[in-house]
């Protein structure tokens, strides 16, 4: 004969336990989450463009749960693809202000897809190198992005 009050009570256990097993399966995924530092584009679509009108699409990156941000150094490279004719890819270097840009006056419509590779170092650590040493040697995190640009006529 089964005992009511002990099948309750295993019930109960039965409920505590599989929504511990739930808190921590998602409470960990959570958990790693807050400590993810990897670096982050922070724009994700490019805006449209029009042929024979100014276009200027800036990407900038930043690190996810690091609260001194402002400290790296972010260092963007074009590295593959194609970029809209009569429009070029620079960077800009300024302490704390570091990104990528794509401006100029688009000539040809089109669909025009390109990766970027933006890479952070910790400020400081560049005069710490020799000169000879490679700049992306000293790195916290790495990532590649591709963007697509549309021009229309």
């Amino acid at each position: 004969m089964r005992n009511p009050v002990w099948d309750l009570v295993m019930k109960r256990v039965n409920v505590k336990a599989a929504m511990l097993v739930l808190l921590l399966a998602g409470g960990c995924d959570l958990l790693l989450n807050q400590f993810d530092e990897r670096i982050r584009f922070s724009v994700s679509n490019a805006p449209e463009g029009v042929v024979g009108e100014p276009y200027r699409f800036q990407i900038t990156a930043n690190i996810k749960n690091e609260p001194q941000d402002e400290l790296f150094d972010y260092r963007f490279r074009f590295e593959d693809g194609t970029l809209p004719p009569g429009t070029d890819f620079t960077t800009n270097r300024e302490l704390g202000n570091d990104f990528a840009l794509v401006s100029g006056t688009p000539t040809v419509a089109g669909e025009y897809t390109f990766a970027v590779r933006v890479r952070s170092e910790r400020l400081g650590q560049q005069e710490e190198r020799d000169e000879e040493e490679d700049a992306f040697s000293r790195i916290k995190s790495e990532r590649e992005g591709y963007f697509t640009i549309l021009i229309r006529e």
